[in-house]
């Protein structure tokens, strides 16, 4: 018998793999409610919604990681990103320094 974050991880790891943003964003929102300050969950949120070009649900998600505990290279890498998007090239430059720091 599965758990229901086995089913939703399940889910995820298929939507991720066909490149299904609204469903990997669906499940993992459904993830955050079981465990809400993940950092991994956070950042792979910010991944599906930079994928998206949802920059400002982006940002708040990849803020919400590195409060939460992040220090992977890749959750201010893909802020500077969300801030790109948005034409922020100085928060976006600020961001890629912090990930080449890490």
């Amino acid at each position: 018998m599965s758990t229901p974050s086995a089913s939703w991880t399940e889910l995820l790891r298929r939507a991720l793999a066909e490149a299904d943003w609204p469903v990997a964003e669906g499940a993992l929102q459904r993830l955050l409610l079981l465990t809400p300050e993940a950092p991994d969950l956070l950042d792979l949120l910010g991944y599906v919604l930079l994928m998206q070009g949802r920059f400002d649900a982006c940002e708040a998600a990849l803020e919400r990681a590195l409060a939460a505990g992040s220090r992977s290279f890749w959750t201010p890498h893909k802020l500077g990103d969300a801030h790109r998007g948005r034409q922020r090239l100085t928060a976006a430059a600020a961001a890629y320094e912090q990930a080449l720091t890490w």
